[in-house]
């Protein structure tokens, strides 16, 4: 496996792991048990998850120009 390859399946892994992260945050947030202010808590807190999301995808853009 050359370097590229290497780096192309590190990046994935990463966009991957801050999909999935974002994704559970989301889904967490559409629990009907929870109140509107819990919900739109979630939801701030998961802009962290977001950056590394959009982080994680200028990366792998970066790589596959």
């Amino acid at each position: 496996m050359t370097e590229t390859e290497s780096t192309l399946r590190e990046l994935l892994s990463d966009l991957e792991a801050a999909l999935e992260d974002y994704s559970y945050s989301l889904h967490t947030a559409r629990r009907a048990a929870l109140s509107l202010q819990e919900r739109l808590a979630i939801v701030r807190m998961s802009r962290a998850s977001w950056e590394r999301l959009e982080a994680a995808q200028r990366a792998l853009e970066r790589v596959a120009k």
